[in-house]
């Protein structure tokens, strides 16, 4: 787990000149796609190696995530409505957490056993499912609200 850690501290110092590259949509479409691949490579793999590098392409993706959202609430939000809409988008984020942390519980209390076999690998599965959301919705939105 503590692939993300670095991973998120090197994007989102990247991430500003990145999105000045490539543009803000671009590259959120992509972070979605590394964060979908991410979820998913550690479901599937035996080997922790693999699993590092797949934690490490979420704090990519995370941190990322994290410096291009928020301008990009503030170049969508009304004048008056920016710092409640970019207070908001920290709450879903908490929000996200918390519902990751009670659909783990759930899995594992379905699962007594599976701690130790097949139920985190579902649980770090599952986070695909946000990030493919994600992915879709992304690609839906305008390159600028100009």
């Amino acid at each position: 787990m503590s692939g993300a850690s670095p991973g998120g501290a090197a994007e989102a110092i990247l991430a500003g000149p990145s999105a000045d590259r490539f543009g803000r949509k671009k590259l959120l479409i992509a972070d979605a796609g590394i964060h979908a691949t991410g979820a998913i490579i550690p479901a599937v793999t035996p080997d922790a190696a693999v699993r590092l590098f797949a934690r490490t392409l979420i704090g990519l993706a995370i941190g990322a995530d994290s410096a291009i959202v928020t301008a990009s609430v503030a170049e969508y939000a009304p004048k008056n409505r920016r710092g409640s809409l970019a207070m908001l988008q920290q709450w879903t984020i908490t929000i996200g957490i918390l519902v990751a942390y009670i659909v783990a519980l759930i899995i594992f209390s379905a699962f007594p056993g599976g701690a130790a076999s097949t139920g985190w690998r579902l649980v770090l599965g599952l986070g695909a499912i946000p990030a493919l959301m994600g992915l879709g919705l992304h690609t839906q939105m305008p390159q600028s609200p100009r």
